[in-house]
């Protein structure tokens, strides 16, 4: 009778384990889903200034609160884990900038400059660790 116990509080205890590990991957599942949204929705779609503007803010802001360290230039440097990268292609003279230059040079200003040009996001990669957007390649359309 001992043993039937033994047995099924054992029973008990792997179910448990295995219910609480499959929730914990669906809330980590979730959890990246919606760190992600905001870079993969975008994808392919058109953007204006502002809304380039807003998404570089928003980026630099994970990447600071994330505590991604800089380098001697002010750059983001890319981790194996949390940290975003964006490279935006201006046509106006085929250069490729990145977000923190943007930044840098106000984002305000940039909205002006260019609120009459359109972007479009046309690479995502991610992490392969955390499976998080690691970096975004988007280009002025004509």
């Amino acid at each position: 009778m001992k043993k039937y116990i033994i047995l099924l509080v054992a029973a008990i205890i792997v179910a448990c384990i295995i219910v609480y590990v499959r929730f914990q991957f669906k809330v980590n599942k979730s959890m990246v889903n919606f760190d992600n949204n905001p870079y993969t929705s975008i994808y392919n779609k058109e953007l204006s200034s502002a809304e380039l503007a807003t998404l570089i803010n928003k980026a630099m802001n994970k990447n600071v609160d994330n505590e991604v360290t800089r380098d001697e230039n002010g750059y983001f440097i890319e981790n194996d884990d949390n940290s975003i990268k964006i490279d935006v292609h201006f046509l106006i003279d085929d250069t490729i900038l990145k977000a923190e230059q943007i930044e840098k040079s106000d984002l305000n200003m940039f909205i002006t400059a260019y609120a009459s040009a359109k972007f479009k996001c046309t690479r995502i990669e991610y992490h392969n660790k955390s499976k998080l957007v690691k970096y975004l390649y988007i280009e002025e359309l004509e």
